[in-house]
């Protein structure tokens, strides 16, 4: 996986926590999902939301830089790709349902993580899990992101 993908990745959830209500913002979620699942490239990326709304594509492909795409370690991309795809799952059921709120909880806990993970160590994902994960779980679900909660140094 390109490191670009983790920086569509944030670009895409802000793009959706800015318009939670499109209504190409499930299928957009679905295109992010397939691709991290066939480890398809930025451009690939880009271009299958570009078929789902050519703004977003454009906002998405702009200013991606050469350290952008660097590549993950093949730990790192298992522990991107496995956090992500629980996250975007998430908001993507939340937004089928029409649970806007809950969906936008979700994305706005998250959004950030794609360009943290890059640069991120034990540390900082212990305090990303406080500052950012701990307020949704309380507010929605005590056991919102159990399942991912050991890559954030969460027993």
């Amino acid at each position: 996986m390109q490191k670009g993908i983790p920086t569509i990745t944030h670009r895409i959830l802000v793009l959706i926590r800015s318009e939670i209500e499109n209504k190409s913002n499930a299928a957009i979620l679905g295109k992010l999902i397939d691709s991290m699942q066939n480890e398809n490239t930025q451009d690939e990326l880009i271009y299958s939301i570009k078929q789902i709304s050519p703004v977003y594509s454009e906002m998405l492909g702009a200013s991606i830089s050469i350290e952008d795409n660097r590549t993950l370690t093949p730990k790192q991309e298992k522990i991107y790709t496995y956090i992500m795809e629980y996250a975007l799952g998430l908001i993507y059921d939340q937004i089928m349902k029409t649970q806007y709120e809950y969906a936008y909880d979700i994305v706005d806990c998250i959004h950030a993580f794609p360009e943290i993970f890059i640069k991120a160590d034990k540390k900082t994902m212990k305090r990303y899990w406080k500052i950012y994960i701990e307020p949704i779980r309380k507010k929605w679900d005590g056991r919102l992101f159990d399942e991912v909660r050991q890559y954030f140094g969460r027993p």
